[in-house]
This record gives C-alpha cells, sequence and structure tokens, in this order.
C-alpha cells in the first residue's frame, strides 16, 4: 500500500510538472527544440493511465505535428500545422490516428495587421462546418468573436470590454438565444 501511494503521489506530481512547467513557444525557439516528448500520468476511476505526447517544431519555434500516445502505445491523436512567412498559422489539420487520413482542416485568416479575423472548420470532404469571425475596434482591440455551425447557424457571441487604458474588465459569452452562458469579470489596481 505504500509503495502504491508513493506511486501515485509522483504520478500526480508528474502530472502537475508538465501543466504548470510547459515550455513557452519563446523557449523552444531560443533553445532551438525540434521535438519534445512529454509524458504524464493520471488516476480516474481508479485506474491509472499514462499519456505520451510528441510535438515536433521548426527552426523558428512552430510546432509542425502532435501526435499523442495511449497506455498501449497507440496513437490516439495527430495534428499537423502549417504557417505562413510571417510565422502565423494558416492550418491546423486534424489527421486519422491510424491511416494518416485527413478527418478535418481548420484554416486561418488575419488582417493586415496580423490579427486573426477569420477560422474555417472543414470536414474531410470540404464541407464547412465551423466559422469564428473575430472583430476589433479601430484600436486593434478584439471586440467580438462570433461562432457559427453549418451554414450560417449562430452557436455563440462573445463580446469584450476596455477600461480606459485598454485593459480588458469584460468578457460574456452569449448562446444563440441570447442568453449568458459565461461571463468573466476582471479588476485592476492601478
Amino acid at each position: 500500500m505504500m509503495a502504491y501511494r508513493f506511486f501515485l503521489v509522483f504520478a500526480i506530481g508528474i502530472f502537475f510538472n508538465n501543466a504548470i512547467c510547459a515550455q513557452t513557444e519563446a523557449q523552444i525557439k531560443s533553445r532551438k527544440i525540434r521535438a519534445v516528448v512529454s509524458q504524464s500520468t493520471e488516476l480516474k476511476d481508479g485506474v491509472l493511465s499514462t499519456r505520451t505526447e510528441c510535438e515536433w517544431y521548426d527552426r523558428k519555434g512552430n510546432i509542425l505535428e502532435r501526435k499523442i500516445f495511449n497506455n498501449d502505445s497507440i496513437c490516439s491523436s495527430w495534428k499537423k500545422f502549417s504557417y505562413n512567412r510571417k510565422g502565423l498559422i494558416v492550418a491546423d489539420l486534424t489527421l486519422n490516428p491510424t491511416s494518416g487520413d485527413v478527418k478535418s482542416t481548420r484554416e486561418f485568416f488575419y488582417n493586415r495587421f496580423d490579427d486573426e479575423i477569420l477560422s474555417t472548420l472543414k470536414n474531410s470532404t470540404g464541407v464547412e462546418e465551423e466559422r469564428i469571425v473575430t472583430s476589433y475596434d479601430a484600436d486593434g482591440k478584439k471586440t467580438l468573436i462570433t461562432k457559427y455551425e453549418t451554414g450560417e447557424k449562430l452557436v455563440s457571441r462573445t463580446s469584450f470590454i476596455y477600461d480606459n487604458k485598454g485593459m480588458m474588465i469584460s468578457r460574456i459569452t452569449r448562446n444563440s438565444k441570447d442568453e449568458v452562458i459565461s461571463e468573466k469579470s476582471i479588476k485592476y489596481t492601478y
């Protein structure tokens, strides 16, 4: 029993260390890291499971590929990423973990200030399943994120409010019926 408790504490320590001490993009880039393999252990419903995540990076520190493996070393998730010449992500492909076939593609579009203004999610046949439109004010602050499902079906709208110093003080998300489903308020001391 003592050995099990030690292992459980050790496993929880590994999980929290990975969650809290993950490397930043700047650290990956400055240290010229080409690949990262992290392993986490989790106790859920009395079952201890291990998850291994492998990530590969380009010379600029951009993540190119991510694979997640389960207890049995079977790939459960596979993503590939591509970037434009400015280093902004332009595509995020979700692949079938066994065949490598594309399951879905998320594309990203930017304004002249390099702010993301649109992302679309298309299934393997190219049908758009989701669209997220982001709006900004004249000062470049994000004011609204609108999420749609297939076609023009509104899913949610998230609005942002800022104080006179340009700091966000409120974020409210409403569903298609205009009901508040999430709200966050922030206060600053100046």
